[in-house]
């Protein structure tokens, strides 16, 4: 399977929010990008799947064109964290599977509609 990068385009109300989605995918969630400067100091960003409402990634205050690894925690059999060794990655990843990724951006500042950019790549 190879990686796929799916731009999305959101535009907010004039409140300020706004959700937008990618196609629908199957595959580990590799990373997700806020691609625009468009949110201002107080916008927030969260990311889930659109089917099971799994938390992937939330940002705020979002204000940075950075590129996030998301992984999700991994419990052992009695539902303590476990934490990778310093330097090491984690061995897991959010899955896909039939479901699109939901992306949700808020307090992005009122008064005008904005267009906010967002990247995310699956494989």
């Amino acid at each position: 399977m190879y990686p796929r990068c799916h731009a999305v385009s959101i535009t907010t109300t004039t409140g300020g929010d706004g959700t937008g989605y990618t196609p629908v995918e199957h595959g580990r969630v590799l990373s997700v990008q806020f691609a625009s400067t468009t949110l201002g100091t107080t916008g927030s960003i969260a990311y889930t799947n659109e089917t099971t409402s799994e938390a992937i990634f939330t940002k705020a205050p979002a204000t940075t064109k950075l590129i996030y690894y998301p992984r999700p925690t991994i419990v052992n059999s009695t539902g303590g964290a476990i934490k990778p060794s310093t330097g090491s990655a984690s061995p897991d990843y959010f899955y896909l599977s039939d479901h699109r990724l939901k992306i949700v951006v808020t307090n992005c500042g009122t008064g005008t509609a904005k267009t906010v950019d967002f990247r995310v790549t699956v494989g």
